[in-house]
């Protein structure tokens, strides 16, 4: 369909709601059966990877910054 939103408009979306500590935003780009990776843990599901942000969006201000998507067929 082509009114359907093109992959590097999804990472901008994922990345501004990060950004903007908009955790609604956030997951509502995310699979409900989402799996996160970090350095040392393996988070699954929308509700557990939520936590997660909620939780780090308190104490810290972390931010992404997007250098180049690289999309196609």
């Amino acid at each position: 369909m082509s009114g359907d939103p093109q992959p590097a408009e999804l990472v901008h979306a994922h990345v501004s709601a990060f950004n903007e500590r908009d955790l609604v935003g956030l997951l509502d780009g995310l699979s409900l059966e989402v799996v996160w990776q970090t350095g040392a843990d393996t988070i699954a599901g929308r509700a557990e990877v939520g936590a997660l942000m909620a939780a780090a969006f308190e104490g810290l201000t972390p931010s992404l910054e997007i250098r180049s998507v690289v999309a196609g067929d």
